[in-house]
This record gives C-alpha cells, structure tokens and sequence, in this order.
C-alpha cells in the first residue's frame, strides 16, 4: 500500500515537471516571436527609409510560430478571420492567396515583412476586408503591363474595406498601353478606409494616360495619415504625387516627401489632379493639412497640390518646391503654386514657397487660357484667404494674367492673404499685377498685401506690345475694392506702356460697380511714359512699415499672427502652413 501511493507520488511530480518545461518552452518560444517581429520591424523600416518607428507604432503579436508559419500558401492556414483572430499573413504566397476570399469581409493581419522580389506579377481584383499591415512591409512588388482598367496591389477596394498600419518599398509599376490607369496601392477606392499609410522609393509610370504613387481614384472614401517619401511619377496626359482623382472624399494629413512628378503633356499635381466634391452626393469631400515638398512637379496643366479644386475647400496646405510647366500645341497652360484651377472652391490658410516656371510652346503666341499664379492659376467664383506665396515666377509669354497670389480671378476673391514674388516675364505681354494679374466683376484683393522683392522684369515685343502692368491688380474689369484695406510696397519698372500704374494697371468699370481708389501704396522707383493709372494714395515708406496703421498686424494665419522681421518691416512670412 504504502509502496503504491510513492509510486503515484514520484508519477506525479514527473508529470508536473514535464508540464512545467513544456510551458518553459512554448514561453521561450512566443517571447522569442515577438523578438522576432519587433526586430524585423525595427531593421525594415529603417532599410526602407521610413527611420525609427514612431510613438504608437508596436507591432500587435501574432499567435503563430514564425518558422512554421513561413512554409503557409493560404490566407487561411491560421486565425479565424475575425477582428479578435484574424487570418496572420506571413509569406507572399499568402497574401497573393488574398484573392481567393472573394467578397467575404475577412480581417488580416501581416506578421513579417514581404518580399516580392521572387513572385509571379500578381494583383488582388477585389478586396473588400480589412487588412492590417502591422508595421511591417511589402516590398519590391512589380507590375508591368500593357493595358488594365485600374492597376495596384489591390485592383479595387469597395464596400467599406479598410487597409491600416501599411509599409510598402521599392515598388516598380509600369503601364504601357493606351488604356487604364496604375498606382502602387490600389486602382480605385470606393466607400472604403486608409489609414497610415507610408510609401517609398517607387516609381510608377504609364505611357499614356493616368499614374499615381498610391492611389488613382478615390470615391466616397477615407485617407488619413499619409506620406509618400522619395517616389516617381511618370504618366503622358495625368500623373500625380498621391492620388489622380478624389471625388466627394476625405483626404487629411497627408505629405509627399522628395521624389518627381512629370505628365509629359497633361496635368501634373503634387498630390491630386481633380478634387470634386460633387454637391449632389451625400458625402463631402475635406481636404486638410497636406503638404508637398518634393524634388519637381511638371507638365502642361501643373499645381503644387491639386490641379482642379471643384466645389471643395483646400486648407492648411504647403508646397514647398519647384513647379515647371510648357504649353501645349495650342500655347495654353495654367499653373498654380497650390491650386491649379479653383471652381466654387475656397484655400484657405495655405502658402507656396518656390519658382514657378512657365514657358510657351512657340513663343509670341498667345493661348486662350494662359495663368500662372503664386496660389492659384485660375479661379471661378471662389475664394483666398489667409494665403500667401514667396519666391519667383517666370513667364514666357504672359497672354492670360500672371500674379503673385491668383493669375486671374473671376467672380472670386481674395482676403488676408500676402505675396512677396520676384515677377521675371518675357514675350508677348499681358496683365502683370503683384497681388492679382486680372480680376474680372470680382471682389478682389481686400485685405491683401504685395510686397515686391525684386524688380518687375518686362521685356516688350519689338513690335511694341502693350503691357499692363499693376503693383497689385494688372487689369481689373467690372470689380469693386473695399478702400481701406489693401497695400503695395516695393519698386516697379520704369515702364514705357499705354496701360500702369503703381497700384492698378488698367481699371474698365463695364458693369457698374464701384471701385473706390483709396487704398494706399509706397512704390519705390515708379516712372511712366505711357497712360500711367494714378489710382490709390502714395505714402512713404516709415507709414506703410509702421504696423499701427496697417490692418495687416491683426491677420490670423494659424494660432500665430505673423512673424515681424528684426528691423521691422512688417509683414516678414505668415505663419500659414500645414500641421507637419
């Protein structure tokens, strides 16, 4: 008896303490995973650029042993699918497999980095689940083809799918064809979420028609906390630092860092072509905080954000960084540090820093739309406020209007907002003012300040083309101006014109609204010998310098009021900008 119960005594104690060091083990091994996952977060972000991982950015721990889990081929080999317990992703072949859940809302969770280096050209047709990048990346997918619809990891993303927390490096996307459309990220957004999203060093191009770096078009849709870093953007007629098309959406916080956009011969945008919020839908689009500061955007029609803001309102953006663009056949071309085109649509709190180059297709021939603008190209009964732009422009053949916040406005205005541009304009000659280059039965340039850095260059045909030439406004047409809040400082040009004046160039009343030349200027060095517009109030420069009697001093940009410069002279740079 008492020989049996030690017998079950020392059984016991061997079970235990094999129970024990299986426990041991399988703890050794799960701390070991994390380990893993951590570490390899840790060394891809840093191999792909993106530096240290940011506050909140831990990996969430996945359930399954890495060294079987990297012999996995289906979505489905691990995890239920559910938010609690998703399907883990750990190989290419895996995710790849993605496409044979169909249209079923499963959720996913990446576990390791992805290299497609090895794997077969590939995209998902359809997705409409919820994948969660964790940190981690997809690397070196490639897709090169002749012609698609919409081109990207994900073909299409729809019925309220979302894609978080993702990291994608050296991508190369190349369409050849005439037809489709291609982004790194997805061809087209529908009802759908994005968020945290970080690209880099990719290139995308399309020898006709439309490239993005992330996305071609979003409808009715959600991106947030977006940054594209070091990528290419090539397409013939539509390319794009983010997206191409954005229609009734939400795109806020979003930054596109280095790298090129070129359309060869059509509409380049740092961040967007079209931007539409489309009135009859039920879902507006907000468009907020975004910023660009790559290498160069170029083409026919070119903006620093978006090329056509259409009944929508861009505010707190930047854009810090050259834009270029060469008129078509036709000799037309529009180009805006911020907006391209602006129609019933509104920027507000936003600013360009940079040259802005355009040149004609032949020169001494005048287009029919021909703008160029520190914030905006062309506007239709829309709105400026609290903007500015600092820098140059330089125009071959100014036909439509060149200005240094808007080209040419009609029905529009402009408010509180400020342009500090070097003007350099050669060829055929038209309206040239340092605030507005023509306003049409516009309230325009209340509350607005140009101050001119450099010399007004204007170098007239030899057939002597008349100039129009105004410190704030070239030609204004059937507008009215406020009288009391509007100033011009700096030096212009000893003009030999029939149409200048240090504040107005040429002023035509033909709808009968009232203009009341009241406003107050200094203009250093101001001579004409042609019809010379004396509208406004010359003062001295201690007056126009002396903050108390400018209504500049109380401008709100952003929680900071304008920053005053050492020696005084007031405004120096507004503090407009986006939240990066």
């Amino acid at each position: 008896m008492l020989q049996n119960k030690v017998t079950r005594y020392l059984l016991f104690v061997l079970v235990f303490v094999m129970v024990l060091n299986v426990g041991l083990l399988v703890g050794s091994k799960v701390v070991n995973n994390k380990t893993a996952q951590v570490a390899s977060v840790a060394s891809s972000q840093k191999d792909d650029g993106s530096g240290e991982r940011g506050e909140g950015e831990e990996p969430r721990l996945c359930r399954a042993f890495s060294d079987k889990a990297k012999n996995y081929t289906k979505y489905n080999e691990f995890g239920l699918g559910t938010e609690l317990q998703p399907y883990e992703i750990w190989t290419p072949k895996q995710f790849v497999d993605i496409t044979n859940a169909g249209f079923d809302p499963y959720y996913y969770l990446q576990c390791s980095n992805i290299s497609f280096s090895t794997t077969p050209q590939f995209t998902i047709p359809v997705f409409v689940g919820h994948y969660n990048g964790n940190y981690y990346t997809l690397q070196e997918y490639k897709y090169i083809g002749d012609s698609a619809a919409f081109v990207g990891i994900f073909e299409k993303v729809q019925d309220g799918a979302t894609i978080d927390h993702v990291r994608i490096a050296r991508s190369n996307l190349q369409l050849n064809g005439q037809n489709g459309a291609i982004a790194v990220l997805a061809g087209e957004l529908t009802d759908s979420k994005i968020n945290d999203i970080k690209l880099y060093s990719s290139n995308v191009s399309a020898a006709y028609t439309s490239a993005a770096a992330l996305v071609v078009q979003s409808y009715k849709s959600e991106a947030t906390n977006i940054e594209i870093n070091g990528t290419t953007v090539r397409a013939k007629y539509n390319a794009s630092g983010m997206f191409n098309f954005v229609i009734n959406s939400k795109v806020k916080n979003a930054k596109v860092v280095g790298g090129t956009v070129l359309a060869v011969s059509g509409h380049g945008a740092g961040i967007a072509n079209i931007f539409d919020s489309n009135q009859f839908l039920p879902v507006s689009g907000v468009f907020e905080n975004i910023s660009y500061k790559g290498t160069s955007v170029a083409g026919t029609q070119v903006a620093g954000v978006v090329n056509s803001l259409d009944n929508a309102t861009l505010s707190y953006a930047e854009v810090e960084a050259p834009l270029s663009s060469v008129a078509d056949t036709n000799n037309n071309s529009t180009i805006g540090g911020v907006v391209g085109q602006g129609f019933n649509a509104s920027v507000e709190k936003s600013h360009f820093n940079g040259t802005i180059d355009r040149k004609a297709f032949v020169n001494n021939v005048c287009g029919t739309t021909n703008y160029a603008g520190g914030v905006a190209g062309l506007l239709h009964n829309s709105s400026i406020y609290w903007s500015y732009a600092i820098g140059q422009i330089k125009v071959t053949d100014n036909c439509g209007g060149t200005g240094g916040v808007v080209g040419v406005g009609m029905d529009s205005t402009v408010q509180n907002s400020y342009a500090d541009i070097g003007f350099s304009i050669s060829g055929s000659n038209g309206p040239l003012g340092g605030l507005a280059g023509t306003i049409l039965n516009s309230n325009n340039s209340l509350s607005s300040y140009y101050k001119n850095r450099t010399t007004i260059r204007v170098i007239p045909l030899s057939g002597g083309t008349v100039t129009i030439l105004g410190g704030h406004i070239g030609l204004a047409v059937g507008s009215s101006f406020p009288s009391d809040m509007s100033y011009t400082s700096g030096s212009l040009p000893n003009v030999s014109a029939f149409n200048a004046g240090p504040y107005v160039g040429l002023y035509s009343n033909t709808s009968g609204n009232n203009f009341i030349p009241s406003t107050i200027y200094y203009v250093e060095s101001s001579t004409c010998s042609g019809n010379c517009n004396t509208i406004g109030t010359a003062k001295s420069q201690a007056y126009l310098l002396n903050p108390v009697n400018l209504p500049m001093s109380t401008w709100e940009f952003s929680p900071t009021k304008w920053v005053q410069a050492s020696l005084g002279q007031f405004p120096l740079i507004p503090s407009a900008k986006s939240n990066f």
